[in-house]
């Protein structure tokens, strides 16, 4: 697994969670894939777990962990219904995925993180702004959500501007924000992303 790189915004939120005193036990919500990016926290001594909502990634997921020697839980559910009691982990997060839902739908999930998350716990969340060279791409169905073909398929992306997603943070402290702009030139696309790392 040495090969891997992991994305510097989860060595960020690493660095936040070593540093708080709370059950060094995290919960990646939108975990499935080939690469799940909880191996990253399961490789530095995290009790793990993984929430994802279709069958066929989470088994990639799953089949990865197995293959790497590493002890993660993995569950099929919706980060909209968290199937975890509340206050039962230290850390949760969520790293390119909740951006493909409702602003709606990305407070339901926020505020369900928050519930799972214990007092003086840390969420991550990344979410896309119009920075992003998606942005206006794709068939526009509601002010700032585009349905755009992504991997052969029609997904959803919530784009936002620099202080809007502040909002879905009014319950937690946010500690650390970054807007990232990335500019990709063998593809001519620019990334626009907005970090968050906020406590409860």
């Amino acid at each position: 697994m040495s090969h891997k790189i992991f994305p510097a915004p989860l060595h960020t939120f690493l660095d936040y969670a070593l540093d708080t005193k709370v059950e060094r036990k995290i919960l990646d919500c939108g975990a499935g894939g080939n690469f799940p990016k909880i191996a990253f926290f399961a490789t530095n001594g995290f009790e793990s777990y993984g929430i994802e909502i279709i069958e066929e990634h989470m088994k990639r997921a799953e089949n990865y962990a197995k293959k790497n020697g590493l002890n993660i839980q993995f569950n099929r559910g919706d980060m909209r219904s968290l199937p975890y009691e509340s206050e039962s982990f230290g850390f949760a997060y969520s790293y390119n995925t909740i951006f493909h839902m409702n602003q709606e739908d990305i407070s339901v999930a926020i505020n369900e993180m928050l519930r799972v998350v214990k007092k003086g716990g840390l969420i991550y969340v990344n979410l896309l702004s119009v920075d992003d060279s998606g942005y206006e791409c794709g068939i526009e169905t509601s002010p700032g959500i585009f349905m755009e073909e992504f991997d052969g398929e029609q997904v959803f992306h919530t784009y936002l501007k620099h202080d809007e997603g502040d909002a879905y943070f009014s319950k937690f402290e946010i500690i650390y924000k970054q807007i990232r702009i990335e500019h990709f030139y063998e593809r001519d696309a620019t990334w626009g992303m907005i970090d968050y790392i906020a406590r409860k």
